[in-house]
């Protein structure tokens, strides 16, 4: 059960098909408008909470700490003042880094 680091390419080029990274899919900041509402209530973007756009590196509390299996904290979705089914990826898309929190839960 011991983890350790990889060296992952995660360059769309390299992880996608070819035809997606050309024609058929672009990113969007979650926190800018679309029609007057972030992008984050006018679209389901589940895939932010399982792969959050960002690089994790482990800051654990001392030097030999062991790793620990993490996941991208949730924070509830709000559309027009209902809250939604599923939560989002508690994230800050317009900081720079972006940045997520995390927990072990």
């Amino acid at each position: 059960d011991d983890f350790q680091n990889l060296d992952v390419d995660e360059r769309a080029e390299t992880i996608a098909w070819v035809s997606d990274v050309e024609h058929k899919f672009t990113n969007v900041n979650p926190d800018e408008l679309t029609g007057g509402k972030p992008n984050s209530e006018a679209y389901y973007m589940w895939l932010n909470e399982h792969f959050p756009p960002q690089i994790c590196e482990w800051q654990g509390p001392a030097s030999g700490e062991p790793f620990q299996k993490i996941f991208v904290a949730r924070k509830p979705r709000e559309m027009n003042g209902d809250v939604l089914n599923p939560p989002e990826a508690d994230c800050d898309f317009q900081s720079d880094p972006m940045t997520c929190n995390f927990t072990t839960k």
